[in-house]
């Protein structure tokens, strides 16, 4: 397979998501062509270059993105040999692009209406969350944080990290422990215990999404930091009442968009109308 093609694709579907505004839908046309340069990627036998190898990542988070925020599977075949879902001792990306492969399997959990979603499956991957959490090299350790000062009005933590691998790696953990909380099987349906299960779950979440969020500004430099944190406010936004949290929600997506050209007109319209703001 032509690496060039592959990551001429990739680029093309760029250019494809950030002109959503000007055609009003996402074609996503090349999301379906990188994803059949994938497959033929499968059975290529010469070993993947550089080229290759950061189209392919590049593209599994095309992949995520869309996933994510229209709530479906990753059409992706996720049992290929040469990735790597272990925790044995390597370099900061690779550390990160494991929690991005995790995302796009929970994300098949999640939506995959044929696939495993018993206690037991979830609880699989809630652990390789946690395992991978706690055994991340002292490098993706913050350089700075603090919480909130309400003294100051402030909503989200700061969290500064030295590279752009901690973040993304972070980021793509927060979104999965937010995807496990939601679609958690062992929650009641019913009975004395589920409106405090729901409560629970609802704090997680939003405790998740402010931290996400806090990275984001945190790290503001690297584009991808501020659409990663788009998704996840996108998506659980309306779960938060007070005005001032709104605020600061609606503004990383207007910043986001005005100064990294990323759609989120769309978010913007969907938050407004969940908080009940006049148009």
């Amino acid at each position: 397979m032509d690496e060039n093609l592959l990551a001429a694709t990739v680029i093309l579907r760029w250019l494809e998501e950030i002109e959503v505004p000007l055609s009003g839908f996402d074609l996503q046309s090349h999301l379906v062509g990188t994803s059949a340069l994938i497959s033929a990627q499968e059975s290529a036998s010469n070993p993947p270059t550089g080229l290759r190898q950061a189209a392919f990542w590049v593209a599994l988070r095309q992949e995520i993105y869309i996933a994510f925020t229209n709530q479906r599977v990753v059409r992706w075949n996720l049992d290929r040999s040469p990735l790597d879902y272990s925790f044995s001792a390597t370099d900061d990306c690779t550390w990160a692009n494991r929690m991005v492969l995790c995302c796009a399997v929970v994300l098949k959990f999640c939506f995959d209406t044929e696939g495993d979603h018993t206690v037991s499956r979830w609880a699989e991957l809630r652990r390789y969350c946690e395992r991978w959490r706690s055994s991340l090299p002292d490098s993706f350790s913050p350089i700075y944080y603090s919480e909130p000062s309400e003294k100051n009005g402030d909503v989200l933590p700061s969290v500064w990290h030295i590279g752009d691998a901690h973040v993304t790696g972070i980021q793509h953990y927060i979104l999965c422990m937010i995807l496990l909380a939601v679609y958690n099987p062992s929650l009641p349906r019913l009975g004395p215990g589920q409106r405090m299960a729901l409560k629970s779950m609802d704090e997680e979440i939003k405790g998740l999404v402010l931290t996400l969020a806090g990275m984001a500004v945190s790290n503001c430099q690297t584009p991808p930091n501020m659409i990663t944190a788009c998704m996840g406010i996108y998506i659980t936004g309306e779960r938060f009442s007070e005005k001032r949290i709104q605020d600061v929600f609606l503004e990383i997506l207007v910043r986001t968009e005005r100064e990294f050209a990323w759609p989120t007109e769309a978010a913007q319209i969907s938050l407004k109308d969940a908080w009940g703001w006049e148009a």
